[in-house]
């Protein structure tokens, strides 16, 4: 589903930092990307950027797996997400 055919009349896009463990790298600058010694990529603890898909109030409306133009929107309702922020001092 394309966010262009979403009902809402903007959709905000974020790019935000993600460190995780996975498979799958979040785009070409995440830091498993071609990290072993072979080439291949590591599926440890790593460092890469999410897009969020919000409406103008904030709420959450969808999300790619890493900043690159081919990566697949998904809608929150299709595979939820759970999202949390670090705050020095909470």
């Amino acid at each position: 589903q394309s966010p262009a055919s979403w009902p809402v009349d903007t959709v905000v896009e974020w790019h935000v930092a993600i460190i995780d463990s996975t498979k799958s790298p979040h785009g070409g600058k995440d830091s498993r990307k071609d990290a072993e010694s072979d080439g291949a990529n590591d599926s440890g603890l790593g460092r890469g950027e999410i897009r969020l898909l919000t409406d103008d109030s904030g709420k959450l409306l969808g999300y790619t797996w890493s900043t690159l133009p081919r990566s697949i929107v998904w809608t929150a309702a299709e595979r939820p997400l759970i999202i949390g922020r670090f705050r020095s001092g909470a």
